[in-house]
């Protein structure tokens, strides 16, 4: 027990404990807002017999206090004086034995070393209890102002997540008392030194309140309808409110749990160690743990520094549209506003914090097909590229001399090597008839067959190892397979007349190209904005041509073009928050109308959307 608690305990016969941070009952304030002049006095009425006390430049008497150069000394001198009141020294005379007794029936405080002394209960004083107390003074706009349903907390040192709070005492703010029914208070102080009241619920029989966190709890305060004080539990008086529980934390007790915040923080970034290389933590469990360097079984584990880059390109905040063209190793990164960041088949490592604003956007995305032209697929660099969109079949050529129409053209699909994306494929559209004007138009060409993978993976992304390379050997792993190539093209028309033709079959609309890889490694990944690898737009099918003015049929409409797949995202982090990102397929691209002439053409059928290609996400330390 340190020599400030066994100050108080010597004056007080408290509640067990300690001799700190003791809660009593405030009977009121006795102010001194000008310094007294020579002569001025103060007088404390305890059980109802005063004490004068006299403010003199020189004390000659008892119960003399020396005025100092201020009233903030004056009031310290004050204080000294009713806390050691049998005492001599230059600043006071020791007061008479009667006097002494009385004076040591209340506990008084002087927070902050300011120009007001508190008065409280000791509750219990060592010869008898306090049954009334009053104040009156002299001094030049002094006061005595009582409060009752106050109460006091005494000086004392504690420790509040790890900050050390040197309380100098304080006032808590006036309790209510209850309207219908019992209620109990919590009388808590926080890391800042501020005293506050947590109100309970009323009721026949109260609930103590829960703790609140980040806050010290010291006392409950059990509450009664028309109590007009609080006192110690061990001298409750009837109708008043009492310390229903003395709850200071003991040393021996530990912590107390609900006092401590969802997270417990260092001082600072890489000041604090939890364990030691002597002292070990058994089991740690938790869902995020952030930390520089881990010690497994006493071996540094340092993939902080390792899975997720050494920070060597710095920390950047891109805003607007950047496209990688080697794998990147950012400090932090921050894409903000309409910032766009392409990272075209390269890796993201990221060794703090990855933040994409609302509006920011990381993509890999398949482009979309124009005209019978299929899109290009996501860009490759140090992994493989998402897989072109197929073109579309070209239109059969309309007749000519009496000629049937010819025929369109079907595309071809090409195979993806190894893909881990999306295995599920969808053909093109098919192509619309040829019109017959005595001779028959062309057939319409089908759509492009859904593709395929050509081998299968090995080495799936699901290991950090594994996710890093994305090969089987020399062999880059792929994205998805690629989705239905373009649409056939239309038939011809045919004709009857010599020198007419017929109108021409409409080309097939081009396929959307797929989505490429997006591949990040970052220790924190914020994504309030958007992560995607979508596919391409697969575009409409040609409008068939027109016959001759002479007679003769229009051409077919060319099949539409199918969406591209979604790509593949690979993400791998230790903490993980805000939107899922995504790998859409493209939407399809519709039939072409036919030409104009006699009977009997066609319009092309639309393609089919993409499909989406797939997902890893891997959390780790």
């Amino acid at each position: 027990m340190t020599g400030f608690a066994q100050e108080w305990n010597a004056l007080h016969n408290e509640a067990a404990g300690g001799g700190f941070l003791l809660v009593h009952n405030q009977l009121g304030v006795i102010a001194l807002p000008t310094n007294p002049t020579d002569g001025q006095t103060l007088t404390l009425t305890p059980n109802g017999t005063g004490v004068v006390i006299r403010f003199k430049t020189t004390p000659v008497a008892a119960n003399d206090v020396k005025i100092g150069g201020t009233n903030i000394i004056t009031t310290a001198n004050l204080w000294a004086f009713v806390l050691n009141p049998g005492l001599t020294t230059s600043n006071q005379i020791a007061a008479t034995a009667a006097n002494q007794q009385l004076l040591e029936y209340a506990g008084y405080g002087c927070p902050g070393l300011s120009t007001n002394v508190v008065v409280y209960s000791n509750n219990r004083s060592i010869y008898a209890p306090l049954t009334s107390f009053t104040a009156s003074t002299t001094v030049t706009g002094g006061s005595w102002t009582a409060a009752t349903l106050k109460l006091y907390v005494q000086p004392g040192a504690y420790y509040l997540n790890g900050t050390r709070v040197l309380f100098t005492g304080a006032s808590s703010p006036a309790i209510t008392a209850p309207a219908s029914n019992p209620r109990i208070d919590l009388l808590t102080v926080d890391p800042s030194g501020t005293v506050a009241i947590t109100t309970g619920t009323e009721g026949a029989s109260p609930a103590t309140p829960s703790y609140p966190s980040n806050k010290l709890v010291l006392a409950e305060i059990y509450n009664v309808v028309g109590e007009t004080g609080i006192y110690d539990n061990a001298n409750q008086q009837t109708g008043q409110g009492y310390i229903y529980n003395d709850v200071r934390p003991e040393v021996s007790n530990g912590p107390i749990l609900s006092a401590i915040p969802d997270d417990i923080l260092p001082d600072a970034t890489d000041t604090r160690s939890l364990g030691s290389a002597s002292y070990e933590w058994l089991n740690i469990y938790g869902e995020n743990v952030y930390a520089k360097n881990y010690y497994l079984n006493g071996v540094l584990t340092a993939f902080k520094t390792d899975g997720w880059g050494d920070g060597s390109d710095g920390t950047v905040s891109i805003s607007t549209t950047v496209t990688l063209t080697r794998d990147m190793y950012y400090n932090t990164l921050t894409v903000t506003g309409t910032g766009i960041l392409i990272t075209a088949g390269y890796r993201v490592f990221v060794l703090n914090v990855l933040t994409v604003n609302t509006g920011g956007l990381i993509h890999n995305n398949g482009g979309n097909a124009s005209g019978s032209t299929g899109g290009t697929g996501g860009a490759g660099g140090n992994l493989a590229a998402g897989a072109n969109g197929g073109n579309g079949g070209g239109g059969g050529a309309g007749s000519s001399a009496n000629q049937p129409g010819n025929p369109g053209t079907q595309p071809s699909t090409p195979a993806v090597t190894k893909p881990i994306g999306n295995l599920t494929s969808v053909a093109g559209g098919s192509a619309g008839q040829g019109g017959t004007y005595i001779y028959g138009g062309g057939s319409g060409a089908a759509g492009g067959a859904a593709g395929a993978g050509s081998g299968t993976p090995i080495n799936y992304p699901r290991s950090l190892f594994t996710a890093f390379g994305l090969a089987d050997g020399s062999t880059l792993l792929g994205c998805s397979v690629v989705s239905g190539a373009g649409g056939g093209g239309g038939g011809g028309g045919g004709t009857s007349s010599i020198n007419t033709n017929g109108g021409g079959g409409g080309g097939g609309g081009g396929a959307g190209g797929n989505g490429g890889f997006v591949w990040i490694a970052a220790f924190s990944i914020v994504n309030n904005g958007t992560i995607q690898s979508n596919g391409g737009n697969g575009a409409n099918g040609g409008t068939g041509g027109n016959s001759g003015i002479s007679g003769g049929a229009g051409g077919g409409g060319g099949g539409g073009g199918s969406g591209g797949n979604g790509g593949v995202i690979v993400y791998i982090c230790s903490a993980f928050s805000g939107n899922t990102p995504t790998t859409a397929g493209g939407t399809a691209g519709t039939g072409g109308s036919p030409g104009t002439g006699a009977s009997g053409m066609t319009s092309g059928s639309s393609g089919n959307a993409g499909v989406g290609g797939a997902l890893y996400a891997l959390q780790t330390l």
